[in-house]
């Protein structure tokens, strides 16, 4: 029941009528993303017609799964190309992420076919590139996390076999924008090799639970599920200490979707792990 994702709240009905409403598509228009194939461009509110009648027919319900959440007056949201910010009384657009997907650019170009699978998978199934937190000066969100729809490439060192032919380990990026302004902040993660290098190779299985100056989160690292603790570092963040929960089966791609968060209280940081346990660590 807040920014941190770690606060309690009692239940509560809303009260009075619909103030403003805005929807993932309303800012696209600005920074649109339609692409010409040769015929004609294609355009998100177009397709997203066609996967809502789609479940329609189905009896299914389309049912998103990203949270907003609200610092202060600004309200903060993933869109499917972008992470935006609106003003809180009026719904005013106030800013748009710099960083924005790369995977739908690659999928429009390479696999136009599979643009409405990949935007129901963003907008319904998603729940790791939906959830966000903050800590009331950054808002932190996980980017380049689609390793589902990215081409297969071999495993860099291996030379035919069996493991020449898997796809590389999966890694993303946890991401600090500025709440003010959407600029961001820093990054961390990615590829093997990428600074601070301790963290390169990570999967960030949701957004960090700030905790007492310190940001906690959930990672893959090497088929294990670890609890991360970063502290600040100058402009950036640095690896603390990292304390492994469980051994992970590595293609269990349901789990890299789930937007895990640990939940802090009293010292004791209680970690889901998509897996049918919970762990506690003290």
């Amino acid at each position: 029941g807040g920014t941190t994702g770690n606060e309690s709240a009692t239940s509560a009905w809303p009260i009075g009528g619909e103030v403003w409403a805005v929807s993932q598509l309303d800012h696209i228009g600005a920074r649109r993303i339609d692409v010409d194939f040769g015929r004609t461009p294609i355009a998100f509110e177009g397709l997203f017609d066609q996967i809502a009648q789609s479940v329609r027919e189905q009896n299914r319900l389309l049912t998103p799964v990203g949270i907003p959440i609200v610092v202060g007056d600004v309200v903060i949201f993933r869109t499917p190309i972008d992470v935006s910010a609106v003003a809180l009384r009026t719904g005013k657009l106030l800013w748009s992420s710099s960083v924005t997907d790369a995977t739908l650019a690659w999928v429009i170009r390479n696999l136009p076919g599979a643009l409405p699978t990949y935007l129901r998978d963003k907008l319904c199934h998603d729940q790791l590139c939906g959830n966000l937190s903050s800590d009331g000066t950054y808002v932190f969100a996980i980017e380049e996390a689609d390793a589902r729809f990215r081409p297969q490439r071999p495993r860099p060192g291996a030379r035919g076999g069996a493991e020449g032919n898997m796809p590389p380990a999966p890694t993303n990026k946890l991401v600090a924008y500025d709440v003010g302004t959407g600029r961001m902040a820093w990054e961390v993660g990615g590829s093997r090799g990428t600074p601070p290098a301790d963290l390169s190779g990570a999967f960030f299985l949701g957004p960090p639970t700030p905790y007492l100056g310190k940001l906690y989160c959930l990672a893959e690292m090497k088929d294990e599920l670890r609890l991360v603790c970063l502290g600040p570092d100058g402009a950036s963040v640095r690896l603390e200490w990292s304390q492994p929960l469980v051994t992970l089966n590595p293609f269990a791609w349901a789990r890299r979707q789930s937007g895990i968060i640990p939940a802090i209280m009293d010292g004791v940081a209680i970690c889901p792990t998509a897996g049918g346990s919970t762990v506690a660590f003290d």
